[in-house]
């Protein structure tokens, strides 16, 4: 419910929140995905859950999809997917 309001409010960040606390991290990912939050809802997998290997892979493949290499490259590195993260880094040109 504190989600849904959140989210009817415009505080879509702080929907994300609510639903990934609420263990609906499906229904997060996708507010994330259409709102241009995706920033946000990596940071709140971050800091709650960094070790989900799946979740930081379905974020490295939204930011590689978006060509944005060194976001995707930092969430492959968390998935444990080196080889990946590293191609991704040299394309970005980051060290």
């Amino acid at each position: 419910m504190i989600a849904n309001h959140c989210e009817t409010q415009g505080a879509k960040k702080e929907a994300i929140e609510f639903l990934v606390l609420a263990g609906k991290r499906e229904e997060a990912f996708v507010i994330a995905q259409s709102h241009q939050e995706m920033d946000e809802y990596a940071n709140i997998i971050i800091k709650i859950d960094d070790k989900n290997v799946e979740e930081h892979l379905k974020i490295a493949q939204f930011y590689e999809g978006k060509a944005q290499s060194g976001k995707s490259a930092k969430h492959y590195e968390k998935s444990d997917n080196h080889g990946k993260a590293l191609k991704l880094y040299i394309s970005e040109g980051e060290s």
